[in-house]
């Protein structure tokens, strides 16, 4: 079994090595940014060549990326579906820098227009987020 856990990237992602490894962990869950916050800076040079010798020095299994609490991929306001769609294109891009393989987001709620309505605008959701990342090899955990 490998052991990991949800770790902080407070002072940058390149910390989040060194946080799971104080916690005893062979593997780690980030946020790549503030789980809050729509847009972020983008992740550094110095902040991913950071991170990856991290995870290299303490021989740490790559893990998995955290999507923001922000995102609902089954949003019924128009506004909000943009935005979430448009975080996860620039949350997968971000996880792909970084060499983590899987980027975990909850699917989000239909706000009463129907779970099969949800599910729906979900996978119309999904299906932009496929197409404009298409290049990248990151897998998607709902």
């Amino acid at each position: 079994m490998i052991l990991g856990a949800h770790v902080s990237i407070a002072g940058g992602v390149a910390n989040a090595p060194q946080n799971a490894v104080d916690c005893t962990c062979e593997t780690l869950q980030i946020f790549t940014k503030s789980q809050l916050q729509w847009q972020a800076p983008p992740l550094s040079r110095d902040e991913i060549a950071g991170f990856k010798r991290g995870m290299k020095l303490n021989h740490l299994v790559p893990g998995t990326v955290h999507a923001a609490y922000l995102v609902n991929l089954a949003a019924r306001d128009p506004a909000l579906l943009a935005k979430s769609r448009d975080c996860m294109v620039s949350d997968i891009g971000r996880t792909e820098r970084l060499g983590i393989p899987c980027l975990v987001v909850h699917p989000g709620a239909h706000r009463g227009q129907g779970i099969e309505k949800g599910i729906e605008v979900a996978a119309r959701s999904l299906n932009y987020i496929f197409q404009h990342t298409h290049a990248h090899r990151t897998m998607v955990l709902l």
